[in-house]
């Protein structure tokens, strides 16, 4: 979907209520994919890497305990 198709309601819908969590419960990054273009497995592949490597090399304790990959 082209930039000049988004709508950027949309955008703004989803921001709000993250910028309402408060300190501490937002989350450290949100997904939003207006295009359905499947981007949202590219964060959730590079955590799995991540994790598996910092255990390989042994510095679990740099995961965070909602680590569960």
């Amino acid at each position: 979907m082209p930039a000049s198709e988004l709508d950027v309601q949309s955008i703004a819908d989803e921001i709000v209520p993250l910028v309402d969590l408060p300190a501490g419960g937002r989350p450290f990054r949100s997904h939003l994919d207006p295009g359905k273009k499947g981007s949202e497995v590219v964060p959730i592949v590079a955590d799995r890497i991540r994790t598996e490597f910092y255990r390989r090399v042994g510095v679990e304790d740099l995961l965070s305990s909602t680590a569960s990959l």
